[in-house]
């Protein structure tokens, strides 16, 4: 398989902390419930909730990858980029400077120093670009979580417990953005 490295642009970068906050945030489902049950049914239930949050992750992964080559198409950053096209985008990052929020105080939990960390570098506002469809995915990828966790959490399907549900709800890193 060909694995091509892609540099994130600048000017969506605060983006990357963003993904990384959230797979933080959920990294939790796994390191919790991996391999400590041993019956049947409780292996076969794992499995799914395991392929239930996969695909969840999987799904951000390929919005997060949409945000980028949409970005990177629509300011001419792939193939042979011209030094026109570099300088403009230079340019374009360098007037949106006053977006950055930066922190002197970050909290203990990783997932939310990562979100900290996403104000402090360049994201696109709502609207632009491919902002919605990410927006869209970050509230997506809550709810299958959150969707998952609430159907394996009760007295006939007690994977997960009521904490658990809890957690997602109070611990998500990132505002649910409004669509």
């Amino acid at each position: 398989m060909d694995w091509e490295i892609v540099q994130v642009p600048q000017g969506i970068r605060g983006h990357v902390f963003e993904l990384m906050a959230l797979l933080e945030c959920v990294k939790k489902y796994w390191t919790d419930y991996g391999e400590d049950v041993y019956d049947q049914v409780a292996d076969m239930r794992r499995k799914t909730v395991f392929d239930e949050l996969c695909a969840a992750v999987r799904d951000l992964g390929a919005a997060f990858d949409d945000l980028v080559d949409t970005h990177s198409k629509a300011h001419m950053l792939t193939g042979n980029v011209s030094d026109e096209a570099k300088a403009n985008y230079f340019a374009w990052c360098n007037a949106r400077q006053h977006m950055i929020r930066p922190s002197t105080q970050y909290p203990k939990k990783l997932h939310h120093q990562y979100a900290v960390r996403a104000t402090e570098h360049l994201r696109l506002r709502m609207g632009e670009e491919a902002s919605i469809g990410w927006a869209a995915a970050i509230c997506a990828f809550y709810h299958a979580i959150k969707n998952t966790v609430e159907d394996f959490t009760g007295p006939n399907n007690h994977f997960f417990t009521s904490a658990d549900l809890d957690y997602i709800k109070e611990q998500f890193p990132l505002e649910i953005p409004e669509l």
